[in-house]
This record gives C-alpha cells, sequence and structure tokens, in this order.
C-alpha cells in the first residue's frame, strides 16, 4: 500500500487529485449551492497529469542522470507515460464538445503560454525562468477559471479566494525550494533568492493569507465563503507548520508529499 501511495505521488496524482477537489469547491462559490460540471472537471485532471508529466520529461530529457526517485521513476516509464499522456490529450479534445466556450477560450490560452513556457524550460537555462512563480499563476488560473470563469457574474468573494489560493500555491512551491536547497544545489527560486530572504518571503506569504482569509470570513454574508477562508488559512497554516522542523519533515521526503496533500483538504468542503 506505501508503494502504491508512493508511486502515485510520483505521477503528481495527489496534485491532479487536488485541483479536482479545488475546483469542485470553488464552483459552488459564493452560496455554496452551485454544482461542478463533470465534462470541465475530467478535462482539468488530465490537463493537470499532463502538464506535470510533462515538465518532468523535459527535466529528464536535460538530465543524463535523473537525480531524485520521483525523475527517476518517471525516466524508466517515460515511454508509458507519454502515452498515457497523447490519450488524455486526444481524449479531453472530444470532451471539449461538452465544454462551455468561455472555458475553451480560456484554457486555449493557459495552454499556448505553458507550451511557450515548456518550450524555454527545455531550450533556455531554467535558472532566469523562475518556474514557481509561473506554476503558481498558471494552477491558480487554470483550477479557479474553470470554475468560476463561464459564471454570468462573479462575486468578489471569489476573486479575493482565488487570490489567497494563488499565494497558497506560491507558498507551496517556494517552500518545496526551500527544503530542497538543503539536499542540492540547482537553480529554484529559494536559491536565487537565499535561505533568509525565501524564508521572509514563506512568512510575509503566510501573512498575506490570512488577511485574505480573515477579510472574507469577516465580510462575507455567504457562510460558504466564510467556511472556504476558515479551511484556506488552515491550508496555509498546515504549510508554515512544515517550514518549522527541517530534519523531520527532510527525512525520507516527507515534505514533499505532505505539502502537495495540502490541496486535498478542501474535500471538507464537499
Amino acid at each position: 500500500m506505501d508503494r502504491l501511495l508512493l508511486r502515485a505521488h510520483w505521477l503528481s496524482l495527489d496534485v491532479v487529485a487536488g485541483a479536482c477537489l479545488t475546483y469542485c469547491a470553488a464552483a459552488r462559490l459564493p452560496a455554496g449551492a452551485k454544482t461542478h460540471h463533470w465534462p470541465t472537471l475530467v478535462v482539468l485532471g488530465a490537463v493537470v497529469f499532463i502538464v506535470y508529466t510533462a515538465d518532468r520529461l523535459l527535466d529528464n530529457a536535460k538530465t543524463p542522470r535523473p537525480n531524485t526517485p520521483r525523475h527517476q521513476f518517471q525516466f524508466i516509464n517515460r515511454r508509458l507515460l507519454a502515452q498515457i499522456s497523447l490519450g488524455l490529450a486526444v481524449a479531453s479534445v472530444v470532451v471539449l464538445i461538452w465544454i462551455p466556450p468561455k472555458i475553451i477560450l480560456m484554457g486555449f490560452v493557459l495552454a499556448v503560454l505553458t507550451g511557450c513556457y515548456l518550450y524555454l524550460v527545455f531550450k533556455i537555462k531554467q535558472e532566469i525562468l523562475f518556474k514557481e512563480l509561473f506554476i503558481a499563476v498558471v494552477y491558480t488560473l487554470g483550477v479557479w477559471g474553470a470554475a468560476q470563469w463561464a459564471q454570468d457574474e462573479i462575486s468578489w468573494e471569489v476573486y479575493v479566494l482565488a487570490g489567497v489560493y494563488w499565494l497558497m500555491a506560491l507558498q507551496n512551491l517556494l517552500l518545496l525550494a526551500w527544503f530542497e536547497a538543503f539536499e542540492n544545489d540547482g537553480s529554484s527560486l529559494a536559491q536565487h533568492l537565499g535561505q533568509d530572504v525565501a524564508q521572509k518571503c514563506l512568512k510575509g506569504l503566510f501573512w498575506l493569507v490570512a488577511i485574505g482569509c480573515l477579510y472574507v470570513a469577516v465580510a462575507s454574508p455567504h457562510r460558504y465563503c466564510q467556511r472556504f477562508a476558515v479551511i484556506s488559512f488552515f491550508m496555509a497554516c498546515w504549510l508554515a507548520y512544515l517550514k518549522t522542523n527541517p530534519p523531520v519533515f527532510l527525512s525520507q521526503e516527507r515534505y514533499r508529499w505532505l505539502a502537495d496533500a495540502v490541496f486535498l483538504v478542501p474535500l471538507l468542503l464537499l
């Protein structure tokens, strides 16, 4: 069972699940009465898997020998993963028949941006690209755009909570990079900033999330929005806690799956 869960993590299935759960929770905003759109949910999950898999396969193509267990696993199974990704891409195109036009347009724009980014990652030195910033923006726009962009009217709570989610996504990615800096040299944002500056940025992100959650909890008349704000604050606290004891969470790379697992918490809203 542990081996199965580890492989699921290496395949980023926890990230896919987190994106899908967040989409379902965000689609119910602001009153909690709406429901998600199944075709959009299916395509979202497929696209997140394809993007994360393609990113790792391109990483492996740049280095003669993968340097992490996740990358080694993906390198060994690269042909199968490429075939699965291609199959999901074809299936997603078919499902577009049932997707609202606004969502298709938004997805096309994000796909072009992501494609350009992946091309640059492969062609140009990664250290000038600041992967964490880009991934946080695209991930948030994809999840929250799929949930709300087709709505006739978007409430102010959606914008604030989407901003909070982007801050948490950046907090998550910067935290992962901060932990990775203990293990090896690389080109992550945390290594560019330095450990001290990265820690200050993580604290700043946490307090910005806290302020946004407090504002929604106090100002919104919708009970569901208040619950969403509380859950979001708990997620930020979870990430902040991981930073308090590096030796424990560095052991067996616990920080990786615990940091990604935080995005499964929106399940409590469903």
